[in-house]
């Protein structure tokens, strides 16, 4: 899916400290609901804007915490207040996965397209859309529809 930006997309954590902008459309928009996503987020899933990191205009260079989250994957939350501000892969660079919900304007007619890793989904949390359903992906993973080999990739939790 593609998205016509009248502006470029800005961001911040709950308390102003790391910002970030980006300038091109979204990759993609997807829910996880993973294991992981919803630990880190305290809800039934996370939703994810991902996007092409040579497209990232600004990242917080200070004030972050580093966590790393699996084999390859880091977190990065603001120190001061918490927030996850973004993900990213160590050795995959290309892709940055920011949560929807420190996306601060930039995106108010986003559509989410899918929702990632369905099999983990919580038992008491039935979602009521139409979107396609991805078993195994991983959540900053642009989605792609009917991509062969999109099974590929696995959370280790």
């Amino acid at each position: 899916m593609s998205y016509t930006l009248k502006t470029n997309v800005h961001g911040a954590c709950a308390c102003g400290v790391a910002q970030f902008a980006f300038i091109a459309p979204p990759l993609s928009i997807v829910n996880c609901h993973c294991e992981e996503c919803r630990k880190a987020s305290g809800a039934a899933f996370t939703t994810w804007v991902t996007v092409e990191r040579s497209t990232v205009l600004q990242l917080p260079d200070r004030h972050l915490l580093v966590m790393r989250v699996r084999e390859t994957g880091i977190r990065y939350r603001c120190e001061v207040c918490g927030t996850h501000v973004y993900s990213a892969d160590q050795f995959d660079k290309q892709f940055i996965g920011f949560p929807m919900g420190v996306i601060r304007r930039g995106l108010e007619s986003a559509v989410v397209q899918a929702n990632y890793c369905v099999e983990q989904r919580v038992a008491w949390f039935s979602p009521h859309d139409d979107l396609p359903n991805v078993a195994n992906s991983v959540d900053f993973d642009p989605y792609v529809p009917n991509e062969p080999g999109r099974e590929r990739h696995n959370h280790e939790t």
